[in-house]
């Protein structure tokens, strides 16, 4: 009686095992869907964030009398110019930064995944003999 309790034992293990591997690897591709969501979101986020700043700026050159004495139309040119330059890195770490994040992250799933299913595949093995 023991060895049957045993081998039902086994058998919902490395189903268990089998079905929670496979969950890894489908969770894989919510990784990659929410990944690009929070890439697009990010990039909305500083693209918005820029056209403000461009738009105040201009407000700026546009009515001298806005800002101060010292601020000159140069001043708010380098600015401009400066603003772009930022909002180009920013998009390129965030771009780099969701990236490697991913990667890190469906790899470990993967990983943990090809483990899961092995062990149900393995103790599928041993219960047949």
């Amino acid at each position: 009686m023991g060895n049957l309790e045993n081998r039902r034992w086994l058998k919902r293990f490395s189903t268990f095992c089998l079905i929670t591997g496979v969950m890894f690897f489908l969770s894989c591709l919510l990784v990659i869907a929410d990944g690009l969501k929070l890439q697009q979101q990010t990039l909305g986020n500083i693209s918005d964030q820029a056209s403000q700043l461009q738009t105040q700026i201009q407000n700026a050159r546009s009515n001298p009398s806005t800002v101060g004495e010292n601020v000159t139309v140069e001043d708010l040119k380098r600015a401009s110019q400066s603003l772009n330059t930022q909002a180009n890195s920013l998009k390129q770490d965030a771009k780099r930064t969701v990236l490697k994040t991913g990667i890190s992250t469906i790899g470990n799933l993967a990983i943990v995944g090809l483990g899961l299913v092995s062990l149900g595949r393995y103790g599928m093995r041993l219960r047949l003999r």
